[in-house]
């Protein structure tokens, strides 16, 4: 709300405290000292209000996150999440910028980044810092969760702008009073879109193996199930592997 506010916020969830905090990343302006957020430059008022970075000077960007962290703790924060708005719209990998970004964050001691942007979901990777002593939880896109970015409409005709993943991540306490990561699962979401009482409804649907198209509302559409059967496919596709890899090591 203002310059002097925190940048991040702790929460207690079931006698854990959580810390998030979100950057985004800067686009490029005909003025060096102008940050600028999606091509629209920001004044010197409202600058201040956002966590940002440039990739031109992402040093900068990793003292400013550093900082933050370890305020963090200080403010008790027994978990640290970091979300990310970065990477290539559309591209259903990670780009190089991520990667990089996403190693140093490990070796920060975040134990979960959360990204966006892309509009579609990439995968999931389970990093180990650089020092071989922790590892971090990454889902470098969520992909969409309500949209009309329906692939009829758009240059990528996969499908994928229809989808996204509710990430979930378990914690626990141990009675020494040290947390400790659980589980990790996503459920993969497919926004079906039909007509009701003249009107266009978005629906997002929780998707799994086996669906029930009549309590899902699938049925108000004759190829509702087979679109969301393919979506859930595309999604687990994407987000499989990294999931099990982050299971094995948790278990």
């Amino acid at each position: 709300a203002d310059a002097e506010a925190k940048r991040y916020l702790v929460k207690s969830i079931g006698d854990i405290n959580f810390g998030f905090i979100c950057y985004t990343y800067e686009t490029p302006y005909d003025s060096d000292t102008v940050k600028a957020l999606n091509g629209l430059p920001m004044n010197s008022t409202t600058s201040p209000l956002i966590n940002s970075f440039d990739y031109d000077h992402i040093d900068t960007f990793y003292a400013d996150i550093e900082k933050q962290l370890g305020l963090m703790k200080k403010d008790g924060a027994d978990v640290l999440a970091v979300y990310m708005h970065w990477g290539d719209e559309y591209k259903l990998s990670a780009n190089s910028w991520q990667k990089k970004m996403a190693q140093k964050l490990c070796d920060l001691g975040v134990d979960v980044i959360i990204g966006g942007h892309p509009h579609v979901v990439e995968p999931v990777e389970l990093i180990t810092s650089t020092d071989g002593e922790s590892k971090t939880v990454c889902l470098y896109s969520m992909g969409n969760f309500v949209s009309n970015q329906r692939r009829n409409l758009m240059g990528l005709k996969s499908g994928h702008t229809e989808d996204g993943a509710i990430f979930e991540m378990t914690f626990s306490k141990y009675s020494d009073g040290s947390v400790y990561f659980e589980e990790v699962d996503i459920t993969p979401t497919w926004v079906h879109l039909y007509k009701e009482n003249g009107k266009q409804v978005h629906s997002v649907v929780p998707l799994s193996e086996n669906m029930d198209a009549a309590s899902l509302g699938l049925d108000k559409t004759d190829a509702g199930l087979t679109n969301a059967k393919a979506s859930y496919e595309r999604t687990m596709t994407l987000v499989g592997t990294g999931l099990d890899d982050c299971n094995k090591w948790l278990d």
